[in-house]
């Protein structure tokens, strides 16, 4: 129909005053039936908020504990600390929120007992291991062992988010269900509206009942289209509107903008295949979209490239330090924890040049004469200057074995062979058993000589 809604409504304004007292009645009545379905509809949504911030606690602790194992560091267990007080906290709100439903209650049980199992027998023992190795009383080697072998606490953890998934859907059937219940209402009462309108003014206002019904149509099509959105997230409704009045303006709208979110949807889901499959170069079209909606996946486009970018590089440069190549420093610009991973990456490179260079250089003085000269140790911290350490070590006990040599041998040479060197351990004893020829051999010459 071409008129205008203006137009209608002052036709039908006509069998208004005679239906609104029974319809005012009428929703009047439903309205508390609604409000009474809403309170247990705002119940069910805070349950399932508390549900994503009970496992949003967990991750803090996984985080928390990841990055303890990593770094060694007490400050990385602060998020874990805070995610299990808050777990406690919360857990005991869920429980006196759905008090009244054994099923969840039990489900709740169920996931605390696998919380204690997960954190007492597969996260304390980690934690443990590692304050261990960070006191010097186990070494890294054996840790990653004991860290390669801990396969439980991934099968609790998926547990775990198995029970709540299982918790959060029936919430979530309780809230259909009663969303529907409340739809019903709604229904009935436009039903019950509309045949009373029609049993009372008869065809005496058939126009503008006719009128009100083709308005009434398309903009419940639409308001159940955007319902749809809001509420389930549903892009896929089709809105069947055939005026050509603002009603049918809008809903056009409102499906071209449907269109643009669901292309927008597939954009997403190629990005997250893609992510899984390895492929962390493509990104969506932003080209496609007008206006703000471009601007939205440009957003997200720039947001992986902030990600995705600075990890490229680092794992570069692990891999090029891994096979023995020594890249220079990374001067890019980075924020935030990036900032860091740059920082920690140029403090190791750092520190192997430097010790490559005094290695070397240390070669070069002991050739040039100068045996004494060692690496300073000053210059490096824990374990650079324990391997700048053991280097000296080693350097000076061959430079002490040498020069025990080259005594003993003086000894000799001036007709002294009482001396005897003392035994070495292990292949040394070669050395012994040269010195103690040349010793025999020197000293029969000399009682020959004489």
């Amino acid at each position: 129909m071409k008129l205008k809604i203006g137009t209608r409504l002052l036709i039908g304004y006509a069998v208004v005053l005679g239906v609104m007292f029974f319809t005012g009645s009428l929703v009047i009545y439903n309205l508390r039936t609604i409000q009474g379905s809403f309170k247990w509809v705002i119940h069910t949504d805070e349950v399932l908020r508390n549900t994503e911030k009970l496992k949003k606690s967990i991750i803090d602790m996984e985080t928390g504990e990841r990055g303890f194992l990593l770094m060694g560091k007490e400050a990385y267990l602060e998020p874990y600390v805070k995610g299990y007080q808050e777990f406690q906290m919360l857990l005991v709100a869920q429980k006196k929120l759905v008090s009244d439903n054994p099923v969840q209650v039990k489900r709740l049980d169920e996931i605390e007992k696998n919380f204690n199992i997960w954190k007492d027998t597969i996260i304390e023992p980690l934690i443990l291991v590692r304050r261990k190795v960070i006191d010097g009383k186990m070494d890294w080697k054996e840790f990653t062992v004991i860290l390669s072998q801990n396969t439980n606490g991934k099968a609790l953890m998926d547990t775990i988010r198995k029970q709540f998934d299982e918790f959060s859907e029936m919430e979530v059937q309780l809230m259909s269900q009663r969303e529907k219940d409340t739809a019903s209402v709604i229904s009935n009462t436009e039903f019950i509206t509309i045949l009373v309108t029609i049993i009372a003014i008869l065809l005496g206002v058939f126009i503008a009942v006719y009128n009100t019904r083709q308005i009434t149509k398309p903009l419940s099509t639409i308001v159940l289209a955007v319902t749809n959105i809001e509420k389930k997230g549903d892009f896929s409704t089709k809105i069947e509107v055939d005026s050509k009045d603002e009603v049918g303006k809008v809903s056009e709208a409102i499906m071209s903008m449907m269109n643009l979110f669901r292309e927008m949807l597939s954009e997403v889901s190629v990005l997250v295949k893609s992510g899984v499959n390895g492929e962390l170069s493509v990104r969506a079209n932003a080209d496609k979209y007008p206006g703000d909606f471009r601007k939205i996946v440009e957003g997200v486009n720039q947001t992986l490239d902030a990600v995705i970018n600075p990890l490229n590089v680092a794992a570069d440069y692990v891999d090029k330090m891994s096979i023995g190549t020594m890249p220079p420093k990374i001067t890019g610009t980075y924020n935030g924890d990036f900032n860091k991973i740059k920082n920690n990456l140029n403090n190791m490179i750092e520190n192997l040049n430097n010790f490559i260079d005094d290695i070397q250089k240390m070669q070069e003085i002991h050739d040039s004469g100068d045996i004494d000269y060692g690496v300073p140790e000053e210059k490096y911290s824990g374990f650079y200057k324990d391997m700048v350490q053991r280097v000296n070590q080693l350097a000076f006990s061959h430079i002490i074995l040498k020069r025990k040599i080259v005594e003993y041998v003086s000894t000799y040479s001036k007709g002294d062979f009482s001396n005897v060197m003392e035994k070495l351990p292990g292949k040394k004893i070669f050395i012994n058993n040269a010195l103690d020829a040349l010793r025999n051999n020197m000293k029969t010459l000399h009682e020959e000589m004489q």
